[in-house]
């Protein structure tokens, strides 16, 4: 089990650094090794093989994968639900967003059918409500999609703590979701918004900063600013953009990364401020 294990958290990490074709060479590898018994393993290569696939961009190929985890999942309704879910986000990035939504009510009927409770059952749920809020929002629905998020954010507090890596990410959803609505208000009605959510991801941030002493967060870390930024932009503070600007710029992120691409608008953003406020 343990050389699994460890094979299986190296096929994971390449998956983060962007090293698709040898993240899934270790992954066929392990499949192939694994016994015909042992479904909690072939449920998770089915998985992590969908996601190479879907970031691959081959939706047909995740749908399989996604379908076979939860075809072996049996009695385990957590990779049950989380083949599901991953299902419901291929259909959702393929447009299908009634299907999604449909997907996504099934993997709730389950855990509510289900004999697990407690703690096991709440974070499925809220695993769930996230997705249902990226699915509204995405379906451009943003009161339903605060709504489900601030479900699912509620849950992680209660089970998770208020400074776990889970929950502070969760809180930094529902921030931008608040800022997504912002937008189309008023800009006297938007200032409250943008000062609160403003705090809020500050607060994240320096506790992943506090945090991120061997790298781990360094991701978190630079999604906060990013956000950040732009909010120092909408406020008309050159300068505090351009500062975080720099501060991201000498992260050295991934370049596979759509933190990049995030990284790049905002220095544009910066620049045309810059240029407004000469």
């Amino acid at each position: 089990k343990i050389p699994f294990l460890s094979r299986f958290n190296r096929s994971l990490a390449l998956l983060k650094e962007g090293e698709l074709e040898e993240a899934k060479g270790i992954l066929y590898q392990i499949g192939e090794n694994r016994s015909s018994t042992a479904k909690d393993a072939k449920g998770k290569i089915y998985l992590a093989l969908g996601h190479v696939a879907a970031m691959d961009g081959n939706v047909d190929e995740a749908v399989d994968y996604f379908e076979n985890s939860f075809d072996v999942a049996g009695d385990d309704i957590s990779a049950m639900a989380r083949g599901k879910k991953c299902f419901a986000m291929v259909q959702m990035n393929s447009g299908q967003i009634a299907e999604a939504f449909t997907t996504l009510e099934e993997v709730l009927e389950d855990i509510s059918n289900s004999s697990a409770e407690g703690r096991t059952v709440n974070i499925l749920k809220a695993e769930t409500w996230n997705v249902m809020a990226w699915a509204y929002k995405k379906d451009g629905d943003l009161s339903q999609a605060k709504n489900f998020a601030k479900l699912a954010l509620q849950i992680y507090k209660t089970e998770l703590g208020e400074k776990n890596p889970i929950t502070l990410r969760n809180v930094s959803n529902l921030q931008l979701l608040l800022l997504r609505e912002a937008e189309n208000l008023e800009t006297s009605e938007a200032k409250s918004i943008i000062d609160a959510v403003k705090y809020e991801l500050e607060d994240a941030l320096g506790v992943f900063v506090e945090m991120n002493g061997m790298g781990v967060y360094g991701l978190d870390v630079a999604s906060l600013k990013i956000n950040l930024g732009f909010i120092a932009v909408w406020q008309k503070k050159p300068k505090k953009a351009r500062k975080l600007l720099r501060q991201i710029q000498e992260m050295n992120l991934p370049s596979w990364h759509s933190l990049i691409n995030r990284s790049v608008v905002l220095e544009e953003y910066v620049e045309a401020l810059e240029k407004r406020e000469r």
